[in-house]
């Protein structure tokens, strides 16, 4: 066998002894036939997955690397296991997740035919409140492979992608922040010379009542702010066309998705403060955001009237800084729109 390691999937491991077993029984049987690592990396978890992910290691020696560290949060246990991955090509696997046993072997083949150095797949949304699975597709329908595959809600995501470890040189997940993934995969998919997609939905990823994107919705989420400056600041090492994509992309996606898509969805009173706010930080750390092409954009997608109605709307008064007026406005519009 060739000794050099094609891929190392790296998972971080807290608080889900629930779900872990699964996620790694998945893995194993993904790098079945593949010169491969999971490479475990347990952040100080207080329950028994630690325990049951030892017992892995121990059972499969020979796949499976098992790595202790202090709590340092997300971010830090992904730079830990990045930084012992040995593989050409590195991944991310949440434990509280779980993958088709073709995933790596097919986006592998798919890397070594297109001389490709990113590799990215589709999702299914799976909800453990018994709401069938949805189909999560991760490009869109723009001509550029980049703008393809960047212009998407999960763009930023770092476990429906294989890429060379080298296009994560000099990169690290921001310790301390939530979303941290922003600041990392957008870049590395800039840098990359040949991107490709697979139309298939590999990746299960688990909606759960406790994760950080489904919990309540509170100002902490702001971090997102800062976590998009510093992508932005990232970026400028972009060609300026890759660099203007992912603008557009972060202000959309990210940016505005949480006043239109998180705080919309807040009581009245707080829907106001929030939005308020929020914007306030949003104009002073992007004060071009108003005026962005993809912004602008956005107010013309789809092909229903009133959908488009509502995005301009909401975009007219959001950037005349009408926030009583918007937070009104949402609020009679809640039972009839569908976005």
């Amino acid at each position: 066998m060739n000794s050099i390691i094609a891929l190392s999937v790296i998972v971080p491991v807290y608080g889900t002894e629930k779900y872990i077993e699964k996620c790694l029984d998945s893995a194993i049987n993904a790098i079945e036939g593949i010169n491969a690592e999971i490479i475990i990396v347990n952040d100080g978890t207080k329950d028994n997955a630690g325990v049951i992910a030892q017992r892995y290691a121990a059972d499969y020696p020979g796949k499976i690397v098992y790595l202790e560290k202090e709590n340092g949060g997300l971010a830090d246990t992904k730079n830990y296991g990045l930084n012992h991955a040995r593989g050409r090509f590195v991944t991310f696997l949440d434990s509280d997740d779980f993958i088709e046993p073709d995933m790596y072997k097919e986006m592998l083949v798919l890397a070594e035919n297109d001389q490709a150095d990113c590799i990215v797949c589709d999702m299914l949304y799976d909800y453990e409140n018994g709401n069938p699975s949805s189909y999560q597709k991760c490009a869109c329908g723009r001509e550029e492979i980049f703008h393809k595959l960047i212009d998407t809600t999960l763009m930023a995501s770092s476990c429906n992608k294989i890429m060379k470890k080298d296009l994560l040189e000099g990169l690290s997940f921001p310790k301390g922040m939530n979303n941290e993934d922003i600041a990392v995969t957008p870049i590395a998919m800039g840098r990359s010379k040949k991107l490709a997609y697979i139309p298939k939905a590999f990746y299960h990823y688990v909606q759960r009542g406790g994760s950080i994107q489904n919990s309540s919705f509170s100002r902490k989420r702001f971090v997102i702010l800062d976590v998009c400056g510093l992508t932005m600041e990232r970026a400028k090492e972009l060609c300026p066309d890759r660099y203007e994509k992912l603008k557009g992309a972060i202000y959309v996606y990210q940016i505005l998705g949480i006043p239109f898509w998180r705080i919309r969805k807040e009581p009245f009173k707080s829907r106001y403060l929030l939005l308020k706010e929020y914007m306030q930080r949003v104009d002073k750390m992007f004060p071009d955001f108003h005026d962005n092409k993809e912004i602008h954009e956005y107010g013309t997608w789809g092909s229903n009237v009133a959908v488009r109605f509502f995005r301009k709307a909401s975009l007219w008064l959001n950037k005349h800084k009408m926030y009583f007026a918007l937070s009104v406005f949402w609020g009679i519009v809640k039972p009839f729109a569908k976005e």
